[in-house]
């Protein structure tokens, strides 16, 4: 009974990882699946995440960003509503980040 439990949990690692994979392929997806991951799942499916080319610009990175409207707080970070994007190969990782500049 525990090694079919471990085999399961295990089988539902597996095909998270490949879906989180795949859906971070596109930029807004994975500025998605960071605000899921985040815990507002019905966030992440409610709005577009977009590009911010002025702020792009001004922090010399890849700046999505959503609507103050749908803003969230998480891990002490008060009105989450800037991403950055780092890209590794074809993926891309959406991570929550400050307005510095």
């Amino acid at each position: 009974m525990v090694i079919k439990l471990f085999k399961l949990s295990g089988i539902i690692w597996v095909v998270f990882i490949i879906f989180a994979a795949t859906i971070s392929v596109s930029k807004n997806e994975s500025v998605r699946l960071r605000i899921a991951m985040d815990g507002h799942p019905v966030i992440a499916l409610k709005y577009n995440p977009t590009r911010s080319p002025f702020l792009s610009q001004q922090m010399n990175a890849d700046i999505y960003m959503i609507a103050y409207k749908y803003n969230y707080d998480h891990l002490g970070m008060a009105h989450v509503v800037l991403f950055k994007i780092k890209t590794i190969f074809i993926f891309h990782n959406a991570t929550s980040t400050y307005r510095y500049a």
